[in-house]
């Protein structure tokens, strides 16, 4: 997801670190200021996260949302954060 925001970033900032769904924001230049991305249990999530979550941020403004077709390459780093995870319940996000 990418979204346009006004004003400072430092709260919208510390509003991400508390919603469980992002899984990673990422400041940028460009037509987007913030690109987001999202682990949600369906589409149906998706719209509760994106329009009563996201949304309702202060300072957060135009969103435009990207879901995956296929995931082409993934660092090598990631694969070990899986195999670590498939490995011990502890590591599953509920």
């Amino acid at each position: 997801m990418c979204a346009r925001t006004r004003g400072s970033p430092g709260p919208i900032r510390d509003a991400l670190q508390d919603l469980a769904e992002v899984e990673f924001a990422i400041a940028t230049t460009g037509p987007f200021d913030l690109v987001l991305d999202l682990s949600c249990e369906n589409r149906s999530h998706l719209v509760d996260v994106v329009f009563e979550k996201l949304r309702t941020i202060p300072g957060v403004g135009e969103t435009e949302t990207f879901m995956y077709s296929d995931i082409l390459k993934l660092p090598l780093w990631w694969y070990e954060l899986v195999r670590r995870a498939d490995a011990s319940p502890a590591l599953r996000r509920a």
